[in-house]
């Protein structure tokens, strides 16, 4: 990321289905990292910004916090981007969630709150790939470097969601949300309900929160009894459980298993669930034609050789493949994102790049 779009010291938060993160940005640098768990109970909505508050004053000095000109927060969608405001967000307690107004009110400076996703490429596209580059735009698509101004993030954790960066701009969409790749329609066999309250959708069968689920409506349907069958085992386990049983296989997980027994239930499973995962990813691949797939959050980063492979095994080759690859910022990628953000507001700019006095671009 051009040590240039940070002009000044920022804030940048990360708030996430099961963490919350804060970092103190100097330049384009991480100089000061927090992390701690996201509330899962409170007496209401307020709870959120009331641990941002209490993480950023608990682990940045007085002094810090005065130097940040500004504080860009990464929230899970959807949002009201004008409000800062988070809207029936499916993983977390309230159906609206105010952000913005309480962090400006205790800071005294402008808050900019971004879906995660959209955050997450942005800090990909910055930080780890080529850059924003001079020429991007929609009139150089055929560019040598078009393809790292074409890139999908998408994060498989408590959620799935997604960034997009086509033709070297961010797709927001007409409220800000664009990129809820987790709500792809990719089941009507199994009809697990997402925690958003419908069915089929990508995030209730593949993200760390609705795999267990998936995984308990695969035992019903084949007659599988699951051991301990009143409590779910975690995606962790399920994982676990996963390779263990490809390595008796010598890693074929077609080979055949007594469905009656537990041999082989895990490797049936991860067949289902790389259907799934290449269902969503290959109408990916048709609507943004991407040149990078760039996957994270816990349950890509925890298992990313398994999901890829799967994804590999049944992709839809309409398209040509894109380069699926795990992040290589530690999880850091909304945070940076949030950063660059508040750079661009800094600026004058929104993240689109247009100048909001005078109605002119600058270029990523």
């Amino acid at each position: 990321m051009p040590k240039d779009s940070f002009p000044d010291s920022v804030i940048a938060v990360d708030l996430g289905g099961s963490n919350l993160r804060a970092a103190l940005f100097d330049g384009d640098e991480i100089v000061r990292y927090a992390k701690t768990l996201t509330p899962r109970e409170g007496g209401g909505p307020a709870i959120y910004a009331d641990a941002i508050i209490d993480l950023i004053r608990s682990n940045l000095s007085a002094e810090e916090i005065a130097s940040a000109k500004a504080i860009g927060v990464s929230v899970p969608g959807p949002l009201d981007m004008e409000k800062g405001e988070l809207i029936n967000s499916p993983n977390l307690l309230f159906p609206v969630i105010p952000i913005k107004a309480p962090l400006e009110d205790e800071f005294g400076k402008p808050v900019v709150v971004m879906n995660d996703t959209n955050c997450g490429v942005l800090g990909e596209v910055g930080k780890d790939g080529a850059g924003f580059h001079n020429n991007a735009g929609p009139d150089n698509v055929g560019h040598k470097n078009v393809g790292s101004n074409n890139v999908v993030y998408n994060s498989k954790s408590t959620g799935i969601g997604g960034g997009i960066f086509a033709d070297g701009h961010l797709l927001l969409g007409s409220t800000g949300n664009a990129g809820e790749v987790g709500h792809l329609f990719v089941d009507d066999i199994y009809s697990v309900r997402c925690s958003c309250g419908h069915t089929g959708h990508w995030e209730g069968y593949a993200s760390g929160r609705g795999i267990p689920h998936f995984f308990r409506a695969y035992c019903r349907k084949n007659h599988i009894p699951m051991k301990c069958s009143a409590i779910l085992p975690t995606a962790e386990d399920i994982f676990a459980g996963i390779r263990e049983e490809l390595s008796r296989n010598g890693g074929n997980s077609d080979g055949g298993c007594d469905r009656s027994c537990d041999l082989g239930v895990f490797a049936g499973f991860y067949e289902e669930l790389s259907k799934i995962n290449a269902r969503a990813v290959s109408s990916i691949i048709a609507a943004y034609s991407p040149a990078a797939i760039i996957l994270d959050g816990s349950v890509a980063v925890n298992n990313g050789e398994l999901i890829i492979a799967g994804i590999l095994k049944y992709i839809d080759r309409y398209l040509p493949t894109p380069e699926i690859r795990l992040s290589r910022l530690e999880g850091k990628a909304p945070l940076y994102g949030a950063a660059y953000c508040c750079a661009l507001s800094l600026r004058g700019y929104n993240v689109h790049g247009e100048n909001r006095s005078a109605g002119t671009h600058t270029q990523y």
